[in-house]
Formats: C-alpha cells, sequence, structure tokens
C-alpha cells in the first residue's frame, strides 16, 4: 500500500514536471 502510494505521488510529481 505505501509502495502504491508513493507511486501515484512520483506520477504526480512528473506530471507537474511536464508542466501538465
Amino acid at each position: 500500500m505505501k509502495i502504491r502510494k508513493q507511486h501515484c505521488q512520483n506520477i504526480t510529481d512528473a506530471r507537474v514536471t511536464d508542466g501538465h
């Protein structure tokens, strides 16, 4: 569960960095 949450945050971080 912890890993899953971290993965979700990673995607959000990547989206923000991508500028979306």
